[in-house]
């Protein structure tokens, strides 16, 4: 009996921390960074289909000089980008931990608004969001019929105005994106001790 490894519960509880990190670990190693650092190794050279597969050859910062100085909608769409990231992922996240501690409360029909809630992650796995968007269906146009913000910049600056109500209109899009985080803090809340 002396001569056996014995774990203590410290140990035990660490390595199932370990082996629960471990996957997630690993799907980052293999999904995530190896395209990641493939992604960053082709963005300096040119790569075109030879007789071998693909042959890389190295331009060096040629291809960020064509994207910012060449290429007349990369910029545009670039800061578009950047913009809409800074504000749509706050709102996403807000958004759902509200939804996440109003579904964690016991009240009649909880199971079907969590279905709700989450159904439009379901749905908009691809295709159809990108058809909403295309549509331009991702904002709520009740702002522009009732000219709300017209009134609004009477009394608050138009920067802050403009800036509030674009956030408001994308609540659509922040609604269908929002699913898998309220799943997410929806567990965080009922698994995770006071």
């Amino acid at each position: 009996m002396k001569g056996r490894f014995r774990l203590t519960l410290t140990r035990k509880r660490m390595l199932q921390g370990y082996g629960f990190v471990a996957h997630w670990v690993a799907g980052f190693l293999l999904f995530m960074l190896y395209p990641l650092g493939k992604s960053f190794y082709y963005a300096f050279g040119e790569l075109k289909v030879g007789a071998a597969g693909l042959e890389y050859s190295y331009v060096g910062l040629q291809n960020f000089r064509r994207a910012f100085t060449v290429d007349v909608d990369f910029v545009p769409i670039f800061l578009a980008v950047v913009r809409r990231t800074l504000y749509h992922v706050p709102l996403i996240l807000v958004f759902a931990m509200f939804a996440a501690l109003l579904l964690n409360r016991a009240f009649a029909g909880r199971t079907l608004f969590r279905g709700i809630f989450f159904l439009p992650t379901i749905v908009a796995s691809g295709p159809v969001l990108l058809k909403l968007l295309e549509e331009d269906q991702s904002a709520m146009p009740v702002l522009e019929v009732w000219t709300m913000p017209q009134w609004a910049f009477q009394i608050v600056p138009y920067e802050v105005t403009n800036f509030l109500f674009g956030m408001m209109e994308s609540f659509t899009y922040v609604m269908w994106e929002s699913g898998v985080q309220i799943l997410i803090f929806l567990a965080g809340l009922q698994g995770v001790s006071r």
